[in-house]
């Protein structure tokens, strides 16, 4: 079957598949943007502007800057590779700190209450005895008598 502008369709293709519902055999190889044709047109007139003698050296030039450029964008990426892998640690080392002194501190106040409900506690082995006995003292004295004075 054709469509309307007259390209040829597989009328069994479906929507969700990897293949193309239409084929085009006018369609030419390309690298990139770049067809065939375009890249033998670009070649013939390196060659006709640097010559044949310079053109292997121009070659040279540009795969040494190829390969420098490759190696500087490598070196780039595993030091960025690294920094993330460091950060990914301390935020690890930094969130099994966390969980171990919330699991520590949530121990404590399970003993901590487990103790007061209990009844396992004593008056003097709280740590407020010392301010309970002091204010449970200033306030059965009273106010303060003065001092008598020898006149």
């Amino acid at each position: 079957m054709r469509s309307e502008d007259g390209r040829k369709y597989n009328r069994a293709a479906r929507f969700d598949t990897a293949e193309p519902l239409f084929y085009d055999a006018d369609e030419r190889p390309t690298v990139g943007p770049l067809g065939v044709p375009e890249l033998i047109f670009l070649f013939i007139l390196a060659l006709l502007i640097f010559g044949p003698k310079k053109l292997p050296e121009l070659g040279r030039t540009l795969g040494k800057a190829l390969t420098e450029f490759r190696r500087a964008s490598n070196e780039l990426r595993n030091v960025v590779e690294d920094e993330v892998r460091e950060f990914e640690r301390q935020t690890a080392e930094a969130k099994r700190e966390t969980e171990e002194s919330l699991a520590a501190a949530s121990a404590d106040l399970n003993a901590v209450a487990a103790g007061s409900i209990g009844g396992g506690e004593t008056e003097d082995q709280s740590p407020w005895a010392g301010r309970r006995s002091t204010d449970q003292a200033a306030a059965t004295a009273g106010p303060e008598k003065p001092a008598p004075t020898d006149a």
